[in-house]
């Protein structure tokens, strides 16, 4: 096997340091501009609830473990906000990298999060509350609000984040609030009871609207 030359060695060890100062250029101020206190401040909240009834023995709603989840899913899609979408709208980035960018860097957090809260459910609340919505419900609703957020950053990039996470919120609320007779579980819950469909026809809204968006 041919020894690589000297000329290679040092145009691989050039390739890997680009590819560093190139994550570093686009991680630091994707972290640095991400709204992490609604995260936060979501789970301090379901974390203090829980430790309160754990106190006092009491029950929890069986609505828990769903509103819990969309607190947490509504806090990710604003993690999602791009104040800088004016200024960077005219560079090469397209706007579906700058997505996908926050969030690969919201989501760690956010899965670590509920997790935490489904953990927490099981110790706080005695007997348990109904079951917690599945990762693939989840991430269904979390998909829903993600192509929400995409498609009003086309007219109104300032209150795209606001809006998915509205949406997905109030969607995972809908079923924990509203009687089937005013509105089937079918609808209320097809993020949970039916993710697949939801997970995919929600990745493809937002894939195609942010696939003509320059960034």
């Amino acid at each position: 096997m041919p020894t690589p030359s000297l000329a290679q060695t040092s145009a691989r060890i050039g390739s890997t340091s680009d590819q560093r100062r190139d994550l570093v250029a686009w991680f630091a101020p994707t972290w640095r501009s991400t709204r992490w206190l609604p995260m936060v401040a979501a789970g301090l909240t379901v974390a203090l609830v829980g430790g309160i009834a754990r106190l006092r023995g009491t029950t929890a709603p069986n609505g828990l473990p769903v509103a819990a989840c969309a607190a947490f899913v509504a806090t990710a899609v604003l993690a999602l906000d791009d104040p800088a979408h004016t200024l960077v709208h005219a560079t090469p980035t397209s706007a579906r990298i700058r997505l996908l960018h926050r969030i690969a860097v919201a989501t760690p957090l956010a899965m670590i999060s509920l997790a935490l809260v489904a953990g927490a459910q099981r110790w706080f609340f005695e007997p348990p509350t109904s079951p917690s919505p599945s990762a693939l419900a989840v991430a269904a609703l979390f998909s829903t609000g993600v192509a929400t957020k995409a498609l009003v950053t086309r007219r109104r990039p300032e209150r795209a984040a606001e809006t998915g996470a509205g949406v997905a919120l109030g969607w995972a609320l809908s079923g924990v609030a509203l009687v089937p007779q005013l509105a089937p579980t079918s609808i209320t819950m097809a993020w949970s009871e039916h993710p697949w469909p939801v997970l995919l026809a929600t990745l493809a809204v937002a894939f195609l609207a942010t696939g003509s968006q320059a960034a």
